[in-house]
């Protein structure tokens, strides 16, 4: 389902607000499937949905999400650890939060041990634009309390800022990226950052893309940071994009073209791509595309050159699959490389993953119940499946750990 997409910046983010409502009210009942795991984190998250998470290295899954208190919505933090929780409030009351599934909140936990967080508020601004500011703040306790937000960009600049990505790089440094609008023109673009003592460099990347499909950030096996986003053209054709920062460089390169889609479409579509490392210094990208054929395709690149090699079909529309979105994409620690997406398999919506065989990705694997958005958490030793789960017009996180137990398909 795609909406209109009209020349106001600010008619732009109303329909699509309404149209992630609209997606998230017609999902049918969600029922996640039972992995057995130890000293694993709750299952289900009432209430809240959009979640977006982190694995550390000790095993500790941090999870930022937005919570619907019925009065206003907020965005939460959660520190799952076993029996162990960390909660806390990260918006600030009286927040306007600005958001769709595409955009949720993002969290990283850097090696100094602090957890940063990136979230979108509406703010005033003239009439004829959709102000949205991006808001950046640091915990050092463990999450439980938050410093002062920083608004990201040009404070003076009244656009949209959103569908951001964050990492930490072998430098130690923070890099962002996110989707930003140019003050006085309808377009948006992606916009950078790296950050260093507080210190903020930004540099533009792209200045026409999609205005809707959320960035994607990924730390290459040697220490290069890849940035993947859907770009559009003049002629609204909407293909994936990447760019590689070199270890050792402040800014990435040229953008490259991920796969000659050809999808030409008036509208957004809310599906950004994904990144993962592969065995022996290889990326792989993963996306959703509506050219034809439809449906969820993979790529792979040596990690030394963001250039792809020719994109592999994963799950396309058939007799059996009748709408298909919203992919993630993970190694698990096996070496495994799994897919996930949502989709409606034989009328009923699920949660669907494929591993990479020799020849192609496998048989579909039943990963979850009826849901959008999958996103998979991994720090080399565990890998979890975190998504929003929708029960009429209630919504909820549901976590999944992901083993060897898994079927190989």
């Amino acid at each position: 389902m795609l909406h209109p997409n009209p020349k106001g910046p600010a008619i732009r983010a109303v329909m699509l607000a309404s149209y992630c409502l609209l997606v998230c009210l017609g999902a049918p009942t969600a029922r996640a499937q039972d992995h057995e795991h130890a000293q694993g984190p709750p299952k289900n998250v009432p209430g809240s949905s959009m979640p977006f998470v982190k694995l550390d290295d000790a095993g500790r899954l941090h999870m930022v999400f937005v919570e619907d208190t019925g009065e206003n919505k907020l965005v939460r933090y959660r520190r799952m650890f076993g029996v162990e929780h960390i909660e806390s409030v990260i918006s600030s009351p009286g927040d306007r939060l600005s958001h769709f599934p595409d955009s949720p909140p993002v969290v990283e936990v850097t090696s100094d041990g602090a957890v940063h967080a990136l979230y979108t508020v509406r703010v005033p601004g003239p009439p004829n634009v959709w102000p949205v500011e991006l808001r950046y703040v640091t915990s050092r306790d463990e999450g439980r309390t938050w410093s002062p937000y920083k608004a990201l960009g040009d404070p003076g600049a009244a656009v949209f800022r959103g569908c951001a990505a964050m990492l930490e790089d072998a430098r130690g440094r923070l890099v962002m990226s996110w989707l930003e609008g140019h003050p006085g023109q309808g377009e948006i673009g992606v916009n950078t950052a790296v950050v260093k003592n507080d210190t903020f460099t930004y540099a533009f990347i792209d200045d026409m893309a999609c205005e809707c499909c959320a960035t994607e950030l990924l730390r290459a096996s040697d220490g290069a940071i890849w940035l993947a986003y859907r770009n559009k053209d003049a002629f609204n054709v909407r293909d994936m994009y990447a760019a590689r920062m070199a270890r050792g460089d402040d800014r990435f390169g040229p953008p490259n073209r991920i796969s000659r889609d050809g999808w030409v479409v008036n509208g957004c579509p809310e599906n950004g791509p994904r990144l993962a490392r592969g065995g022996a210094h290889t990326v792989w990208a993963a996306w959703f595309t509506g050219g034809e054929p439809r449906g969820i395709y993979a790529g792979r690149a040596s990690s030394a050159t963001p250039l792809f090699e020719t994109r592999e079909l994963v799950q396309g529309r058939d007799e059996h699959v009748s709408a298909i979105g919203h992919v993630a994409i993970s190694a698990l620690p096996d070496g495994r490389v799994l897919i996930a997406y949502n989709c409606q398999r034989d009328g009923q919506g699920r949660i669907e993953g494929r591993f990479r065989q020799e020849n192609g990705w496998g048989d579909p694997i039943q990963l979850g119940g009826n849901g959008i958005f999958p996103r998979i958490a991994t720090n080399g030793h565990a890998a979890y499946l975190v998504y929003t789960a929708i029960d009429g017009e209630q919504k909820s996180i549901v976590v999944e750990k992901l083993d060897s137990e898994l079927p190989r398909s």
